[in-house]
């Protein structure tokens, strides 16, 4: 089986569950890899970075993308399969809903970076939606739920 098939991508809004999912699965002992943007977030912040999302959302999706591509090649490590908390796609998605433009870079990624063709999307989800420091920044119109 091609390796890209053992690579699972849940993928959603802020606060809709999957690092819920993702920390069950992990400690059911399934390999998981981390949000990626949560980690960037929080480094910029400690370091006084311009890449926050709030700050420079092109800087913020290139550091993210950067950070998706390192832990896709962490993945190519193992031969199990292995859940992924977003993944490179979501870059180009960010980048589609903060109207960024897509560079060479970003386009080459998520054609060679490739991961199972069914990716689980979770919907907003009001009741479950909290804010932290990573969060603050996010204005989320829940009205339909």
């Amino acid at each position: 089986m091609n390796h890209k098939h053992q690579l699972i991508v849940l993928t959603g809004g802020p606060g809709s569950g999957k690092t819920s999912v993702i920390n069950a699965l992990q400690a059911r002992g399934l390999k998981c890899m981390d949000e990626v943007g949560r980690q960037v977030i929080q480094s910029e912040m400690l370091k006084s970075g311009q890449g926050l999302p709030w700050v420079n959302k092109t800087q913020f999706r290139d550091l993210m993308l950067k950070e998706e591509l390192f832990s896709y090649q962490v993945s190519q490590h193992f031969s199990e399969r292995i859940f992924f908390d977003r993944g490179v796609i979501d870059c180009y998605g960010y980048s589609l809903l903060e109207n960024l433009a897509l560079t060479d870079e970003l386009i080459h990624a998520c054609e060679n970076n490739q991961y199972h063709k069914t990716v689980f999307i979770f919907p907003p989800w009001r009741a479950i939606y909290t804010r932290d420091t990573s969060r603050c920044w996010i204005q989320l119109e829940l009205k339909a739920l």
